[in-house]
């Protein structure tokens, strides 16, 4: 099982050339959905409609499906090894 997700790691990274630039553009769109959040929970605590209630509750769940994805590619990205090892569930065989 390791060395399959060794050479599909290996495939993976012949495919993709990371640079410090993609790296930044990925932590400036995290920080965005983050101000994002931030103000829909503001403006969430303020309302007293139920509907406006509602449809902040639901952009405030899209902000954070939206940094979910991005501190995942950011992670790939930045530490591939470490990525496959806990988002892919690697399986470590001691011995």
């Amino acid at each position: 099982m390791k060395s399959v997700f060794e050479t599909m790691k290996d495939q993976m990274m012949k495919k993709i050339e990371v640079t410090e630039d993609e790296l930044e553009a990925f932590k400036i769109a995290m920080q965005m959905e983050k101000e994002g959040m931030a103000f829909y929970k503001k403006s969430l605590a303020e309302s007293k409609k139920e509907k406006e209630r509602a449809l902040l509750e639901r952009l405030i769940r899209e902000e954070q499906q939206h940094y979910d994805l991005f501190s995942n590619t950011y992670e790939f990205l930045s530490d591939t090894g470490n990525w496959f090892m806990w988002d892919e569930r690697g399986i470590v065989e001691g011995g």
